[in-house]
């Protein structure tokens, strides 16, 4: 099972996690899956699938245009250190009626949204049509915990990307963060920043 990526920015090259203590091999994987791999079966007890795909949606998302989107993405547990997305995968998403069906029902909201990726708490839905993941753009974080994708076409996206970290080493049921997600409307070129996490609670 292979994820897209494609629309890497070079100044954020892929980059393998980091931080202190070990960070979970599969921290977004579930998640992201279900959003835009292609060949992925469901994830059981998951709910039946709600929009249906329609390529020409996201069309315009193939198209090269001049903007640029440059970010982070944090999270600040209470008593605890920062926490970066550092080696996570970050997926731009672009705009249409899947796309918006499947971020609501994973984020509860569209401008911007959490995910607890806690054992048990993990909002999930239903695999992703295979020709979705054609029109979705993928880069990891870097060892600072920043992204970068260019050569956007205007439009409206959706950027996503996990913190997680575990509290008791490797024990996969001490896993705490969160999957996060910003709707982003670019246009008439140039750069534009954005910082996921900041304010969300821990």
């Amino acid at each position: 099972m292979t994820m897209p990526t494609f629309g890497i920015h070079p100044r954020y090259p892929m980059s393998p996690g980091h931080g202190r203590g070990p960070r979970p091999a599969t921290v977004l994987a579930a998640l992201l899956a279900t959003l835009l791999v292609a060949g992925c079966s469901a994830l059981p007890g998951t709910p039946a699938p709600g929009a249906t795909f329609d390529p020409a949606e996201v069309a315009w998302a193939g198209a090269r245009g001049g903007n640029t989107l440059r970010g982070s993405a944090l999270l600040r547990p209470a008593g605890g250190e920062t926490r970066t997305c550092a080696g996570a995968q970050v997926a731009l998403l672009p705009d249409s009626a899947y796309t918006r069906d499947r971020v609501r029902r994973l984020f509860g909201a569209l401008d911007r949204g959490a995910n607890d990726l806690a054992p048990g708490a993990m909002r999930r839905i239903e695999a992703a049509d295979p020709a979705f993941a054609r029109a979705v753009r993928t880069t990891t974080c870097d060892i600072h915990g920043r992204f970068g994708f260019a050569g956007l076409p205007d439009g409206t996206w959706y950027v996503t990307t996990s913190v997680a970290w575990r509290t008791r080493g490797n024990d996969p049921a001490s896993q705490a963060g969160s999957a996060l997600m910003q709707r982003v409307a670019l246009s008439g070129g140039g750069v534009r920043q954005v910082q996921l996490g900041a304010g969300l609670p821990d």
